[in-house]
């Protein structure tokens, strides 16, 4: 929570329980409370100013990082990712937290970078076990590496430093664990491995004036999409809606929308998802 108006108005948190009882967490004119709940029911949060004598207005964020990324129309910043993902987010309005999540493999060896590309922002990253305990990881360098040492579902948050500032940031994710990257074709006389990843390579050529050859990789049989949507997060394309094989696929698209349309110069994203795993790309358009 964090105050938007008051000369001297300073936010102060308490976490209570549902049983009713006292408070388990004071920020102590913190910004920003990051617990593990260890009870189920309503949890309050109260928000007051730090001496109780100021008056001011405030933002108010929360995510929940156990029940996976939430994402709504005003804020589509987040979602699950898979490697090679790279992606365009913004922090808006204040204070503001951009929840993904990760498929990981205790061993595998992940790298994350968030690096501010307008605004005031200072990017801050944080890694959370599947657990659900607290951050492993809690930084505001742009680029972090990180030997996983545990399965499971893991939690990257990525917010502004100080909660207080807006901007837009290019997250980059990968994984050198099993296989990374989509596999290209085998070579004579050699079995072709099935991907053990979801995975979206970037497009082909990019830019790209007219059509674009894109490429993915699925690491099971079922049903996979790929979107295209514009820079504003408008549906600009539904390219692939459909039940496919495990392995290595390639579209190809013309460079229209939905109505056949050219569409305008400018940046794009590629959203492939699967299961419950997604992961996005830019493509640029320039004629």
């Amino acid at each position: 929570a964090v105050a938007t108006s008051g000369a001297s108005f300073n936010t102060a948190l308490n976490l209570y329980p549902p049983n009713g009882g006292s408070s388990v967490f004071n920020s102590g004119g913190g910004d920003r409370i990051d617990a593990q709940l260890n009870a189920t029911g309503t949890w309050t949060v109260v928000i007051e100013d730090l001496g109780d004598s100021h008056a001011g207005t405030y933002g108010v964020s929360l995510a929940n990082l156990t029940v996976g990324p939430y994402l709504t129309q005003a804020d589509t910043d987040g979602g699950h990712i898979a490697s090679t993902a790279d992606i365009a987010g913004r922090i808006a309005p204040i204070p503001d937290f951009d929840p993904y999540q990760f498929n990981g493999v205790t061993g595998d060896t992940i790298h994350v970078s968030a690096v501010t590309t307008s605004g005031s922002i200072n990017t801050m990253i944080y890694l959370y076990p599947p657990s659900g305990g607290s951050a492993v990881i809690a930084t505001a360098s742009d680029q972090v590496t990180l030997v996983l040492p545990s399965s499971g579902a893991w939690g990257l948050v990525i917010e502004d430093s100080g909660l207080n500032d807006t901007g837009t940031y290019n997250l980059t994710f990968e994984t050198s664990g099993d296989v990374a990257s989509v596999p290209g074709d085998p070579e004579v006389g050699e079995t072709p491995l099935a991907p053990t990843r979801l995975a979206l390579a970037a497009p082909v050529p990019n830019p790209c004036a007219s059509n674009a050859a894109l490429t993915f990789a699925l690491p099971t049989d079922g049903p996979a999409s790929l979107r295209i949507y514009d820079a504003s997060g408008s549906l600009i394309r539904n390219l692939v809606h459909a039940s496919l094989p495990a392995g290595t696929h390639r579209y190809e698209w013309d460079g229209r929308n939905e109505h056949g349309e050219r569409v305008a110069n400018g940046i794009y994203y590629l959203e492939l998802r699967a299961g419950n795993e997604a992961t996005r790309t830019k493509l640029v358009v320039v004629r």
